[in-house]
């Protein structure tokens, strides 16, 4: 599930859907080494989720020390431009 936070009805699908993971919506995920009330709400999504066996992924990592955050907040992987740029794809 892609975006998860960014609307109302995200708990229902959780408990209804077999997903593999979520991603968490980057607004929740930038800065969140400086942000409590983004680490509390991440926190709590990832022991949900991985108390579904849903994997976490978060959207929008920007820094080593948002990284070091989401390592300590249990969070399974990250994309971002700290990760890795986008790049582009050639066709075969």
């Amino acid at each position: 599930m892609d975006n998860f936070g960014s609307g109302s009805k995200s708990f229902g699908y959780l408990r209804d859907l077999k997903l593999e993971y979520l991603k968490i919506e980057g607004g929740y995920i930038k800065d969140i080494a400086k942000n409590r009330d983004n680490q509390i709400f991440v926190q709590a999504i990832t022991e949900i989720a991985h108390g579904l066996d849903i994997g976490v992924i978060a959207k929008s990592v920007e820094s080593g020390e948002d990284v070091t955050e989401l390592r300590e907040l249990h969070v399974d992987g990250a994309q971002g431009y700290y990760i890795g740029k986008p790049v582009e794809q050639t066709g075969e």
